[in-house]
């Protein structure tokens, strides 16, 4: 079903996911899930912040200025008592259509501009939907738990130049040490999420 509907939409590809591309054609449908236990007993990764807010712009296109994403990250934010510049890696909602990179790179440039490493691991997962946050969320946790390198944003390295220019993570960027991550989702109805991790 949800198949037939970005395909009504005209944002499904039929090729991988690729975000920030001035080639992207749109998401690709993956499979998948997380889960977490949430414990007053920390085994040293901790929820630091939590952002949201709603564009109300239009029902399934994103406002192309990213304002109340770039709220929704300062809330996170805000809430984490941390600036822009504490946070050491960004995973992206980067779905890949025109209008939702549009949206993430405005939002995103309007808050970190292009100084901090961050990627779309929607190339190598597929838009897992409603579970794309939880399986992102738990890609930052394994990087913050030292088990995975920063995922290099996979794509054909054909940057939009019509969008602010954001820091793709890629194979000369490995900055050691990571200690905050943020995961950023954004969806239908202009619904935007922000999910601060640390040590």
């Amino acid at each position: 079903m949800p198949t037939y509907g970005f395909q009504a939409l005209e944002v499904l590809s039929h090729e991988k996911t690729n975000p920030f591309s001035k080639n992207r054609r749109g998401i690709s449908i993956g499979e998948g899930g997380a889960l977490f236990l949430l414990t007053k007993k920390s085994d040293g990764i901790k929820i630091l912040g939590i952002g949201e807010t709603s564009d109300a712009y239009h029902s399934a296109t994103p406002d192309p200025e990213g304002t109340q994403a770039s709220i929704a990250i300062q809330k996170a934010l805000d809430e984490a008592k941390l600036s822009s510049t504490d946070i050491d890696y960004i995973n992206l909602h980067g779905t890949g259509t025109i209008s939702n990179d549009l949206m993430e790179a405005n939002a995103i440039y309007k808050v970190f501009g292009n100084k901090v490493p961050a990627s779309s691991t929607k190339p190598i997962t597929g838009h897992c939907l409603g579970a794309a946050a939880a399986v992102e969320t738990y890609i930052c946790y394994e990087i913050l738990k030292g088990k995975r390198n920063l995922p290099i944003h996979n794509f054909d390295g054909e940057y939009d130049e019509s969008l602010p220019k954001i820091q793709l993570v890629d194979k000369n960027i490995s900055p050691a040490n990571i200690k905050t991550c943020m995961c950023t989702s954004f969806g239908f109805g202009g619904t935007n999420a922000v999910l601060i991790l640390g040590k």
